[in-house]
Protein backbone atom coordinates (compact mmCIF):
# COMPACT_ATOMS: atom_id res chain seq x y z
CA UNK A 1 0.00 0.00 0.00
CA UNK A 2 1.40 3.40 -0.96
CA UNK A 3 1.93 6.12 1.61
CA UNK A 4 -0.95 8.23 0.31
CA UNK A 5 -3.30 5.26 0.19
CA UNK A 6 -2.46 4.51 3.82
CA UNK A 7 -3.00 8.14 4.78
CA UNK A 8 -6.37 8.24 3.03
CA UNK A 9 -7.37 5.12 4.94
CA UNK A 10 -6.47 6.84 8.20
CA UNK A 11 -8.34 10.01 7.22
CA UNK A 12 -11.48 8.18 6.16
CA UNK A 13 -11.49 6.10 9.36
CA UNK A 14 -11.07 9.23 11.47
CA UNK A 15 -13.85 11.08 9.63
CA UNK A 16 -16.19 8.21 10.44
CA UNK A 17 -15.70 9.07 14.11
CA UNK A 18 -16.60 12.76 13.80
CA UNK A 19 -17.33 15.35 11.08
CA UNK A 20 -14.31 17.42 12.21
CA UNK A 21 -10.82 15.96 12.66
CA UNK A 22 -7.89 17.93 14.09
CA UNK A 23 -4.42 16.38 13.82
CA UNK A 24 -1.69 17.40 16.27
CA UNK A 25 1.99 16.49 16.12
CA UNK A 26 2.30 14.36 19.28
CA UNK A 27 0.10 12.18 21.42
CA UNK A 28 0.88 14.26 24.53
CA UNK A 29 -0.17 17.38 22.60
CA UNK A 30 -3.79 16.25 22.90
CA UNK A 31 -3.80 16.69 26.70
CA UNK A 32 -2.19 20.11 26.35
CA UNK A 33 -4.64 21.14 23.64
CA UNK A 34 -7.71 20.38 25.73
CA UNK A 35 -6.14 22.12 28.72
CA UNK A 36 -5.61 25.22 26.57
CA UNK A 37 -9.29 24.99 25.65
CA UNK A 38 -10.08 24.98 29.36
CA UNK A 39 -11.93 21.66 29.25
CA UNK A 40 -11.16 18.10 30.45
CA UNK A 41 -9.83 15.69 27.84
CA UNK A 42 -12.69 13.41 26.78
CA UNK A 43 -12.00 9.68 26.96
CA UNK A 44 -13.19 9.30 23.37
CA UNK A 45 -10.96 12.19 22.16
CA UNK A 46 -14.17 13.59 20.64
CA UNK A 47 -15.51 16.92 21.86
CA UNK A 48 -18.28 18.93 20.22
CA UNK A 49 -18.19 16.61 17.17
CA UNK A 50 -14.42 17.11 16.79
CA UNK A 51 -11.98 14.21 16.92
CA UNK A 52 -8.58 15.43 18.15
CA UNK A 53 -5.72 13.05 17.34
CA UNK A 54 -2.02 13.21 18.22
CA UNK A 55 0.20 11.38 15.77
CA UNK A 56 3.50 10.47 17.42
CA UNK A 57 4.74 9.25 20.80
CA UNK A 58 8.00 11.18 20.53
CA UNK A 59 9.86 13.54 18.25
CA UNK A 60 8.20 15.77 15.72
CA UNK A 61 5.08 14.68 13.89
CA UNK A 62 4.79 17.95 12.00
CA UNK A 63 5.80 16.49 8.65
CA UNK A 64 3.15 13.77 8.94
CA UNK A 65 0.48 16.32 9.87
CA UNK A 66 1.38 18.19 6.68
CA UNK A 67 1.25 14.99 4.61
CA UNK A 68 -2.16 14.05 5.99
CA UNK A 69 -3.49 17.51 5.21
CA UNK A 70 -2.05 17.32 1.69
CA UNK A 71 -3.70 13.95 1.08
CA UNK A 72 -6.97 15.23 2.53
CA UNK A 73 -6.92 18.30 0.28
CA UNK A 74 -6.34 16.18 -2.82
CA UNK A 75 -9.42 14.09 -1.98
CA UNK A 76 -11.42 17.15 -0.93
CA UNK A 77 -11.48 16.08 2.70
CA UNK A 78 -9.69 19.27 3.68
CA UNK A 79 -11.30 21.28 6.43
CA UNK A 80 -13.62 24.21 5.83
CA UNK A 81 -14.12 26.52 8.79
CA UNK A 82 -17.34 25.83 10.72
CA UNK A 83 -18.39 23.19 8.18
CA UNK A 84 -16.16 20.16 8.86
CA UNK A 85 -13.31 18.14 7.41
CA UNK A 86 -9.66 17.66 8.29
CA UNK A 87 -7.55 20.30 10.04
CA UNK A 88 -4.08 20.25 11.55
CA UNK A 89 -1.98 22.33 13.93
CA UNK A 90 1.82 22.15 14.01
CA UNK A 91 4.58 23.74 16.08
CA UNK A 92 6.24 26.96 15.01
CA UNK A 93 9.71 25.35 15.26
CA UNK A 94 11.61 28.63 15.37
CA UNK A 95 9.87 30.53 12.61
CA UNK A 96 9.43 34.25 13.29
CA UNK A 97 6.31 35.50 15.04
CA UNK A 98 4.99 37.43 12.03
CA UNK A 99 5.02 34.27 9.91
CA UNK A 100 3.31 32.27 12.65
CA UNK A 101 0.64 34.93 13.11
CA UNK A 102 -0.15 34.75 9.40
CA UNK A 103 -0.67 30.98 9.75
CA UNK A 104 -2.84 31.17 12.86
CA UNK A 105 -4.83 34.39 13.13
CA UNK A 106 -7.85 35.40 11.04
CA UNK A 107 -8.22 35.78 8.10
CA UNK A 108 -6.12 32.59 7.71
CA UNK A 109 -8.56 29.73 7.10
CA UNK A 110 -6.19 26.77 7.24
CA UNK A 111 -6.79 23.91 7.14
CA UNK A 112 -3.17 23.76 8.38
CA UNK A 113 -2.39 26.10 11.26
CA UNK A 114 0.79 26.78 13.25
CA UNK A 115 0.95 27.67 16.92
CA UNK A 116 2.17 31.20 17.52
CA UNK A 117 5.11 29.79 19.47
CA UNK A 118 8.02 27.39 19.03
CA UNK A 119 5.93 24.53 20.43
CA UNK A 120 2.55 23.99 22.04
CA UNK A 121 4.27 23.83 25.45
CA UNK A 122 5.16 27.53 25.17
CA UNK A 123 1.47 28.26 25.36
CA UNK A 124 1.32 26.79 28.88
CA UNK A 125 3.61 29.59 30.05
CA UNK A 126 1.36 32.14 28.35
CA UNK A 127 -1.76 30.71 30.02
CA UNK A 128 -1.07 29.98 33.70
CA UNK A 129 1.42 28.83 36.34
CA UNK A 130 0.74 26.20 39.04
CA UNK A 131 0.19 27.97 42.37
CA UNK A 132 1.96 25.14 44.21
CA UNK A 133 5.18 26.02 42.37
CA UNK A 134 5.40 29.50 43.86
CA UNK A 135 5.37 32.90 42.18
CA UNK A 136 5.07 33.25 38.41
CA UNK A 137 8.54 33.26 36.84
CA UNK A 138 10.05 36.26 35.12
CA UNK A 139 9.59 34.69 31.71
CA UNK A 140 11.82 37.17 29.92
CA UNK A 141 14.70 36.17 32.20
CA UNK A 142 13.91 32.45 31.94
CA UNK A 143 13.76 32.51 28.15
CA UNK A 144 16.94 34.57 28.01
CA UNK A 145 18.74 31.80 29.86
CA UNK A 146 17.94 29.44 27.02
CA UNK A 147 19.04 31.87 24.30
CA UNK A 148 22.41 30.15 23.70
CA UNK A 149 20.68 26.83 23.12
CA UNK A 150 18.15 28.41 20.77
CA UNK A 151 20.99 30.12 18.86
CA UNK A 152 22.99 26.90 18.59
CA UNK A 153 19.98 25.03 17.23
CA UNK A 154 19.40 27.76 14.65
CA UNK A 155 23.01 27.36 13.50
CA UNK A 156 22.35 23.63 13.26
CA UNK A 157 19.37 24.27 10.98
CA UNK A 158 21.52 26.39 8.65
CA UNK A 159 24.26 23.78 8.51
CA UNK A 160 21.78 20.97 7.99
CA UNK A 161 20.52 22.80 4.92
CA UNK A 162 24.01 22.66 3.44
CA UNK A 163 24.44 19.02 4.46
CA UNK A 164 21.10 18.22 2.89
CA UNK A 165 22.25 19.67 -0.44
CA UNK A 166 25.44 17.62 -0.16
CA UNK A 167 23.35 14.62 0.89
CA UNK A 168 25.42 14.26 4.04
CA UNK A 169 22.55 14.75 6.46
CA UNK A 170 21.89 11.02 6.83
CA UNK A 171 23.43 7.63 6.23
CA UNK A 172 23.41 6.44 2.63
CA UNK A 173 22.42 2.92 1.69
CA UNK A 174 22.60 1.12 -1.65
CA UNK A 175 19.29 1.19 -3.51
CA UNK A 176 17.69 -1.75 -5.29
CA UNK A 177 17.64 -1.45 -9.10
CA UNK A 178 20.17 1.38 -8.92
CA UNK A 179 23.86 0.96 -9.84
CA UNK A 180 26.24 1.07 -6.89
CA UNK A 181 27.84 4.48 -6.55
CA UNK A 182 31.61 4.80 -6.95
CA UNK A 183 34.07 7.07 -5.19
CA UNK A 184 34.09 9.50 -8.09
CA UNK A 185 30.26 9.62 -8.21
CA UNK A 186 30.07 10.80 -4.62
CA UNK A 187 33.06 13.13 -4.84
CA UNK A 188 31.60 14.86 -7.90
CA UNK A 189 28.66 16.02 -5.82
CA UNK A 190 30.94 17.16 -3.00
CA UNK A 191 33.11 19.13 -5.40
CA UNK A 192 30.14 20.86 -7.01
CA UNK A 193 28.67 22.09 -3.72
CA UNK A 194 31.71 22.30 -1.46
CA UNK A 195 31.32 26.07 -1.28
CA UNK A 196 28.33 25.48 1.01
CA UNK A 197 30.65 24.34 3.80
CA UNK A 198 33.98 25.91 2.86
CA UNK A 199 35.22 28.70 5.13
CA UNK A 200 32.12 28.67 7.31
CA UNK A 201 32.47 31.07 10.24
CA UNK A 202 30.43 29.01 12.69
CA UNK A 203 31.33 31.29 15.60
CA UNK A 204 30.07 34.27 13.62
CA UNK A 205 26.91 32.38 12.70
CA UNK A 206 26.32 31.65 16.38
CA UNK A 207 26.81 35.32 17.33
CA UNK A 208 24.31 36.36 14.65
CA UNK A 209 21.70 33.86 15.81
CA UNK A 210 22.22 34.70 19.47
CA UNK A 211 21.62 38.36 18.63
CA UNK A 212 18.46 37.38 16.74
CA UNK A 213 17.09 35.43 19.70
CA UNK A 214 17.95 38.12 22.26
CA UNK A 215 16.58 40.82 19.97
CA UNK A 216 13.30 38.94 19.75
CA UNK A 217 13.15 38.60 23.54
CA UNK A 218 13.81 42.31 23.96
CA UNK A 219 10.97 43.12 21.55
CA UNK A 220 8.29 41.01 23.25
CA UNK A 221 7.65 37.78 25.12
CA UNK A 222 5.58 36.51 22.21
CA UNK A 223 8.58 36.90 19.89
CA UNK A 224 10.75 35.13 22.43
CA UNK A 225 8.29 32.26 22.68
CA UNK A 226 8.47 31.91 18.90
CA UNK A 227 12.22 31.23 19.00
CA UNK A 228 12.79 29.40 22.32
CA UNK A 229 11.58 25.82 22.61
CA UNK A 230 8.78 25.53 25.17
CA UNK A 231 9.67 21.90 25.87
CA UNK A 232 12.70 23.24 27.77
CA UNK A 233 10.33 25.13 30.08
CA UNK A 234 8.64 21.86 31.02
CA UNK A 235 11.52 19.39 30.83
CA UNK A 236 14.19 21.62 32.36
CA UNK A 237 12.87 24.78 34.07
CA UNK A 238 9.84 23.22 35.79
CA UNK A 239 11.82 20.06 36.53
CA UNK A 240 14.62 22.09 38.14
CA UNK A 241 12.09 23.79 40.40
CA UNK A 242 10.47 20.45 41.26
CA UNK A 243 13.24 17.85 41.56
CA UNK A 244 10.83 15.35 43.11
CA UNK A 245 8.82 15.17 39.87
CA UNK A 246 9.56 13.62 36.50
CA UNK A 247 9.25 15.64 33.31
CA UNK A 248 5.92 14.07 32.40
CA UNK A 249 4.59 14.81 35.90
CA UNK A 250 5.61 18.45 35.55
CA UNK A 251 3.66 18.57 32.30
CA UNK A 252 0.61 17.03 34.00
CA UNK A 253 0.63 19.53 36.88
CA UNK A 254 1.12 22.51 34.59
CA UNK A 255 -1.51 21.30 32.14
CA UNK A 256 -4.08 20.88 34.93
CA UNK A 257 -3.37 24.38 36.22
CA UNK A 258 -3.95 25.80 32.73
CA UNK A 259 -7.21 23.89 32.34
CA UNK A 260 -8.45 25.03 35.77
CA UNK A 261 -7.58 28.63 34.85
CA UNK A 262 -9.85 28.41 31.80
CA UNK A 263 -7.24 27.78 29.11
CA UNK A 264 -5.77 30.31 26.73
CA UNK A 265 -7.95 32.73 24.79
CA UNK A 266 -6.09 32.45 21.46
CA UNK A 267 -6.56 28.66 21.43
CA UNK A 268 -10.21 28.92 22.45
CA UNK A 269 -10.69 31.45 19.64
CA UNK A 270 -9.08 29.07 17.15
CA UNK A 271 -11.49 26.34 18.22
CA UNK A 272 -14.41 28.71 17.68
CA UNK A 273 -13.18 29.56 14.18
CA UNK A 274 -12.65 25.92 13.22
CA UNK A 275 -15.84 24.47 14.68
CA UNK A 276 -18.22 27.42 14.81
CA UNK A 277 -18.75 26.70 18.53
CA UNK A 278 -17.15 28.12 21.66
CA UNK A 279 -15.43 25.35 23.67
Amino acid sequence: MSGDAKRLGIIETDLQKAPFVVYLEGKTDVDVFFALLGVPRPVSEIYQNVYVKGLKDGGSGGSEVKELLRAAQEKRYGGVLARGGVFGVIDGDGRDLQTLQSLFDAPWEGPLFSWKAYSVENLLAKAAWPAAWGSVPDWAAVLSGYAPYAALNRVHVHLMGALDTLRLNRFRNPEVNTPLMRDQDLKAGFSQDKHLLANRDVEGMFDTEAATVRGALAASLDQGHALVNGKWLVRHHALTLNPGLRGDQCLDVWRDAVRDAGGLREVRDLWLRITGHAP
